[in-house]
């Protein structure tokens, strides 16, 4: 038994090793040609179609389309620009285009998603390649999913890609690290479209069918990208909603004031949520009042440094800390007892009047 397996071992890597050959030869065959290609004026048409031409002619097998895809993929994370554009348009010579298509159509996991990868990296998908991903972003594997809206989300019209955002987002059991990605990819940054982006983000914010925990991750991301434009509307959310709301969506506009150092919403954002029952809204509240600078919030801190959570305390500690000299004189009185947070606000200060001394 064991000579068997040392055998299909042996086997097996002569042939990955014959494999690794082959495909080094092509695409040392298939480079200069792709140079050659993006060289050309895309204006020149009969060249072009020659130099697509002399690359297909070189493309007998399944593995050479790979090998062809693979190099023009090295290709393109590396440039940018025009170039980049060419080469996009490269990987939609008729064989390569004709397979990745077929595997849309495939009931295989992994075909599925190596059609759809392909996508990502075309340039603007034909009608019936979408009408081919769509159904995919309910495809019950979530990978599947990933890579379709991937694919879709590298077309161009922001109506289509916010269609299928929406249809993302109405998924459950999607992690929020996976949809934070979707969301950066949605945001296309070759094209200069916020203005529409941000309609169909606002879109699905709004829509109360939406799952709470996706429309939360849509907040921040739109935060963390920096969609300016949507801060007045964030801030205006905040200000209609009541303290029976979703804790999560309050959660995430908190988040999103500090994000975009809107400064003017502290005073609402204290009034409405510094007593909240929430820990995690307080804890986000706190960093949140010390990231906006202002120091109108420092009462408040004052005040959640007493809080029932002991992170809260914390978070309110270091706030108090980030604003400057009047919150660390907010820290000064603190000093002189044995209790845990005036320990953490004493050393605080330490390291402040350290800083000063090497400073002078």
């Amino acid at each position: 038994m064991s000579t068997f397996l040392v055998l299909t071992a042996v086997i097996l890597r002569k042939k990955h090793e014959r494999d690794e050959a082959y495909r080094l030869r092509k695409k040392e065959e298939l480079y200069p040609l792709v140079l050659n290609y993006l060289d050309l004026d895309p204006s020149n048409r009969k060249e072009v179609e020659k130099a697509e031409s002399d690359i297909i002619k070189r493309l007998k097998t399944a593995r050479d389309l790979e090998v062809l895809e693979d190099l023009a993929l090295e290709i393109i994370y590396n440039i940018a620009g025009a170039e980049k554009l060419k080469l996009r348009q490269l990987l939609l010579i008729q064989p390569l285009y004709t397979q990745r298509y077929r595997q849309l159509k495939s009931w295989r996991i992994e075909n599925l998603i190596q059609g759809c990868l392909y996508f990502v990296n075309v340039i603007n998908q034909r009608s019936n390649v979408l009408e081919q991903i769509f159904p995919l972003l309910e495809n019950r594997s979530v990978l599947v999913l990933h890579t379709a809206a991937s694919a879709i989300f590298a077309y161009d019209e922001v109506a289509t890609r916010g269609r299928a955002l929406k249809k993302v987002c109405m998924r459950s059991g999607i992690s929020e690290m996976a949809l934070l990605e979707l969301v950066y990819k949605f945001h296309n940054k070759e094209f200069d479209q916020m203005d529409e982006e941000v309609a169909e983000l606002k879109s699905i914010i709004s829509d109360r069918s939406v799952p709470n925990v996706n429309r939360s991750v849509i907040i921040k991301s739109v935060a963390d990208i920096g969609y300016a434009t949507m801060a007045d509307y964030l801030h205006d959310m905040i200000t209609g909603m009541q303290q029976t709301d979703n804790g999560i969506i309050a959660t995430s506009l908190i988040h999103a004031m500090g994000r975009f150092e809107y400064a003017d919403a502290a005073g609402l954002l204290a009034e409405k949520y510094s007593d909240s029952p929430d820990v995690t809204i307080r804890e986000t509240l706190a960093d949140t009042l010390g990231k906006l600078g202002n120091t109108e919030s420092i009462p408040v801190l004052i005040g959640m440094t007493s809080d029932a959570d002991f992170g809260v305390r914390v978070r309110a500690v270091y706030a108090l800390a980030a604003l400057g000299e009047p919150g660390y004189e907010a820290l000064r009185g603190m000093e002189g007892t044995e209790d845990e947070i005036q320990r953490i606000a004493s050393s605080i200060i330490a390291q402040l009047e350290t800083g000063k001394q090497k400073e002078d």
